[in-house]
């Protein structure tokens, strides 16, 4: 029972969870000075 619980909502979370991220055109890059 245990088991069907947690494959379950590891499944749920799996799909809730994917990235929907758009790669942008140029590269970011990190002004760090």
């Amino acid at each position: 029972m245990v088991l069907i619980l947690a494959i379950l909502n590891d499944g749920t979370i799996m799909t809730i969870s994917k990235d929907r991220v758009k790669p942008s055109p140029y590269p970011n890059s990190w002004n760090l000075t």
